[in-house]
């Protein structure tokens, strides 16, 4: 049935026609056109997003009225329904499926050491930073720079030269203001970066922290040094559990750096505003104090974590349970040989405090990541990873290299569920909301 308006062939046609022949009016003429027919190519990622999209449906419709109350009265502040934060909040970190390019295992397979620099950073690290607004060797300077540097509309930079190494002595809560870049020049020729450190403890402090970092920020090639890079200490008094650097905020990012010696924690990305959190080609190391000791901590929100090297951590990853859900991606990282006492990559969840409703986490992704430290098999410490409960949309570990033996996949993945109505040792795969593909296990 013709739904054109004017003659077919005059300046006023416009319409349908048959389904078949389409006119469209641009200025000075009448074009015809053959009616554009949507092809749906079923592609990876199509498939991918609707597969995330139709299991956060799934999860919404499973939750019980007192957790849909809850995002209710979250969503409230922000004019949307809580079905819609609750969406957001499990989307933003949707899983990219396993598998599929590039081919191999382990952070071997990273692709891009020519263009971009090799994992853990350092010498032949490419996107290396000239320009200068503050050039800072001191204490004082440090301060001051800080205090004036405004980064909104432009970046404004704070360069740490070569060999300059600021003690900060035991200043707190360093702000780093919106669109700033801290940098110094890690991997330009033998340049091992400027140092930035911490080397006392104060007693009237609480889980203090050094840098606060804000928005749009870049904190890069710099050496970030804390008070204590000592093994396994017990938890102690908090005064002594300083965290690195908390990323506040949207589109951080913290690349080429070594950072170490940070009892809670080198870096920390925390709170539900905080999305597109990206750490990559870094050294992370010693931080290692027992009851926290986390190389990188993804708190209710969304990070990246790619091509670091990270050793001598409790977790080197870890993220908080609860909602907004934790998202992480952890992507052709090598962690290595010393992480002695704890699972290199962990989520918490429900089954830490007896809770089947409280998520672990929303959405992870581990792939092409080699495992290095000696497991406890055939007892549970240390794995290589530990998800304590049931992600909420999923968790997938794919082209992982575990360069050690176990029998049960599951005690190189593993799933705590024994107090939320699991068992404990987990029996072989199926886990609950956790896939794997194509990882490679040593032979026995």
């Amino acid at each position: 049935m013709a739904k054109v308006k004017g003659p077919l062939f005059s300046l006023t046609a416009f319409g349908t026609v048959g389904n078949l022949l389409t006119y469209r009016r641009t200025p000075g003429k009448v074009a015809a056109y053959v009616k554009p027919v949507p092809t749906d190519r079923e592609s990876g990622c199509q498939l991918m997003q609707r597969a995330s999209f139709a299991s956060a449906v799934s999860a919404w419709g499973a939750l019980p009225g007192a957790s849909k109350a809850w995002w209710n009265m979250y969503a409230a502040g922000m004019r949307i329904s809580g079905y819609i934060s609750f969406m957001k909040s499990a989307l933003l970190g949707a899983c990219t499926p396993g598998g599929g390019e590039p081919e191999g295992y382990g952070c071997e397979a990273y692709p891009y050491v020519d263009t971009i620099g090799p994992v853990g950073g350092g010498s032949g690290y490419v996107d290396i930073i000239t320009a200068v607004d503050y050039e800072v060797t001191t204490y004082a300077e440090i301060l001051a720079a800080l205090a004036d540097a405004d980064g909104t509309p432009f970046h404004k930079y704070i360069y740490v030269p070569e060999g300059v190494e600021i003690d900060c002595v035991a200043r707190r809560d360093l702000l780093i203001k919106p669109g700033v870049v801290l940098y110094s020049r890690r991997g330009l020729g033998s340049n091992v970066g400027g140092v930035i450190k911490i080397t006392t403890l104060v007693a009237d402090s609480t889980y203090p922290m050094f840098l606060f970092v804000s928005t749009g920020c870049r904190v890069t090639g710099l050496q970030i040094k804390g008070p204590d890079d000592n093994l396994w200490v017990a938890t102690g008094n908090t005064h002594e559990i300083w965290l690195g650097l908390r990323c506040y905020g949207a589109g951080i990012e913290v690349d080429n750096c070594e950072i170490s010696g940070w009892p809670y924690g080198a870096i920390a990305f925390t709170g539900d505003y905080t999305i597109d959190g990206y750490v990559h080609h870094s050294y992370i190391h010693h931080n290692a104090r027992m009851g926290f000791g986390y190389g990188v901590q993804v708190d209710n929100c969304t990070a990246l974590i790619e091509a670091c090297i990270m050793d001598y951590n409790r977790h080197c990853i870890t993220g908080e349970r609860d909602y907004p859900v934790s998202n992480y991606r952890a992507l052709y990282c090598d962690f290595g040989a010393h992480n002695l006492v704890a699972q290199c990559v962990d989520m918490h969840g429900g089954n830490d405090i007896s809770a089947p409703s409280v998520p672990a986490g929303g959405s992870i992704e581990v792939g092409w990541c080699t495992f290095r430290t000696v497991t406890g098999y055939p007892t549970w410490v240390p794995t290589p990873v530990s998800i304590r409960g049931v992600p909420l949309i999923g968790a997938d570990f794919h082209n992982n290299d575990f360069l050690y033996h176990a029998d049960l996949q599951t005690f190189l993945i593993y799933q705590a569920c024994d107090n939320i109505g699991g068992v404990d040792p987990p029996p072989e795969v199926p886990w609950q909301n956790i896939t794997e593909n194509d990882n490679r296990i040593a032979a026995a």
